[in-house]
């Protein structure tokens, strides 16, 4: 085979359109991280759909609407500690996809202004792409133990 016959071969093959997925998939985990951090309650619901899913210990939260999301305001950076500065993503990977549908577990921290981490949660993400936007639809946590003070929502 030649080298342009191998290379139309790759170009046609599965595995770039899946690495263009998730490369999408992951950047909506990022737009996601960056609502978070700008505390800015209509920039994070841009990267949710809704209804929007959370589970915390055991229950769903639902918050059917954006309007009714973006009207918690401040409130929804309540659960982060006082010397809170941003969260950054420790690590993530994609576990599984159906269709449209891909869930993504991984590990966030929360950092002080020194870069001090001060918290972190292991987390499962369902990303779902719905009129061409790959968002969050789901997502669910486990606190680690150990470290300060405990939250009681997940970003």
């Amino acid at each position: 085979m030649t080298r342009r016959a191998c290379l139309a071969a790759f170009l046609a093959s599965p595995a770039l359109p899946q690495a263009t997925e998730d490369k999408a998939v992951l950047q909506a985990l990022d737009n996601f991280m960056s609502g978070w951090n700008s505390r800015d309650p209509q920039r994070y619901a841009d990267a949710l759909h809704f209804p929007h899913l959370i589970l915390d210990d055991g229950h769903f939260n639902e918050y059917p609407s954006r309007e009714q999301f973006v009207a918690r305001g401040k409130s929804l950076w309540e659960s982060a500690p006082k010397e809170w500065d941003h969260t950054v993503w420790v690590k993530r990977q994609i576990v599984q996809r159906i269709g449209d549908t891909v869930h993504v577990t991984g590990t966030w921290a929360r950092k002080n202004k020194a870069g001090k981490t001060i918290h972190t949660a292991d987390v499962l993400y369902v990303v779902v792409k719905r009129d061409g936007q790959w968002k969050i639809f789901a997502r669910s946590g486990r606190r680690k133990i150990g470290l300060v003070r405990p939250v009681k929502s997940f970003i």
